[in-house]
């Protein structure tokens, strides 16, 4: 006699089965590489690639079109947005050395003979004021391209970044340094004035100096970010020193609303949570701190590697790792949903 051997609570009854609908909703909550894939939120996605978290549906990240054709230069290395009376142009560093004007459907060349093209720039007083740490500043008028007339320091292409700050004041920071420098108020030129932070700081050298709310802030290498009310000439005043993890490059960082966004090693965080003390607590960063997992494996793989910088346009956050001289990815911030929207654009 043949006995089945499957349990009874597992035998048919001959009767038709039938599945129940279960729905997956899209990932309009964009990615999440932080928390375990069972703890994972069914509206959002391990990873996301060239599309666009929305409110409630993820859409194909939007194409891309020529607005100007540069003749002589493959790619350009840095674009940069001159602030004028009749508006804005741009202006672009090619991968030639040169300097080109891109507002019009041909790029027209402004100068040549520059060795790094990746600038760090600031509009003040109708003039962009540009400098990369490695050739001679340059000042752009709307028209040319000339010398910035800067002077104070033996050498002027140690200059590298440049933002203006509280007083309308024109800050740099230079290569390797403790010293910051900064012009009088309203100038584009002059005498640079020496602000040291080498008895302040806990070490390293000033990779950026931002404003932020009514502050000038000062990042060092080493992470620890220090915070100053006032003007250097009268009234700058400490308010306190704040640890973050240390910035991926010189520059790196976005202004998004009235907050300052770092790029640090374990990703990106804003000002705002760093002077709450809550920097090194992933599980406090909020959506900032979803991508952290993936964005500190890419520094490992891609921080000797120019061109780490950020927008913010519309609503989104981009900000580019650059994973060989001439290709790149982005992490993509849509803070136009509700605690962010990561997702991740590429080739």
């Amino acid at each position: 006699m043949f006995r089945s051997t499957v349990p009874a609570n597992l035998r048919t009854t001959g009767k038709p089965r039938t599945g129940e609908p279960m729905p997956i909703p899209s990932p309009s909550r964009g990615m999440n590489t932080l928390v375990n894939y069972i703890a994972l939120p069914a509206d959002q996605a391990r990873y996301l690639v060239n599309w666009l978290p929305q409110s409630g549906v993820c859409s194909v990240r939007p194409g891309q079109s020529t607005s100007c054709t540069v003749s002589g230069a493959a790619s350009m290395k840095s674009l940069m947005e001159y602030r004028g009376v009749n508006g804005t142009q741009l202006i672009g560093a090619g991968d030639d050395g040169k300097i080109y004007e891109c507002t019009g459907i041909t790029g027209s060349e402004l100068a040549s003979g520059y060795v790094n093209n990746y600038w760090s720039y600031e509009n003040s007083n109708l003039y962009l004021i540009a400098v990369n740490g490695e050739d001679t500043p340059f000042r752009f008028d709307g028209t040319s391209v000339t010398a910035t007339g800067i002077t104070g320091i033996s050498d002027i292409t140690e200059l590298r970044t440049v933002k203006k700050c509280k007083g309308e004041r024109l800050w740099f920071t230079v290569n390797n340094s403790a010293i910051a420098y900064y012009l009088d108020p309203d100038a584009i030129a002059g005498t640079l004035n020496a602000f040291d932070l080498s008895t302040i700081a806990n070490g390293g050298w000033c990779m950026g100096v931002y404003p932020w709310k009514d502050f000038t802030v000062f990042v060092m290498s080493t992470g620890e970010v220090l915070i100053y009310a006032g003007d250097p000439s009268t009234t700058f005043s400490w308010q306190g020193s704040y640890r973050a993890p240390r910035p991926v490059a010189y520059d790196a960082a976005v202004k998004i609303g009235g907050d300052l966004v770092l790029m640090t090693v374990a990703g990106p965080i804003t000002l705002e949570l760093i002077a709450a003390g809550l920097a090194f607590d992933v599980d406090s960063l909020q959506g900032w701190g979803w991508i952290s997992p993936t964005w500190s494996a890419d520094v490992k793989l891609y921080e000797g590697n120019s061109g780490w910088n950020a927008i913010y346009h519309n609503g989104i956050a981009i900000f580019n790792i650059p994973t060989d001289t001439g290709t790149s990815k982005q992490y993509v911030n849509n803070l136009n949903v509700p605690g962010g929207a990561w997702t991740t654009y590429g080739a």
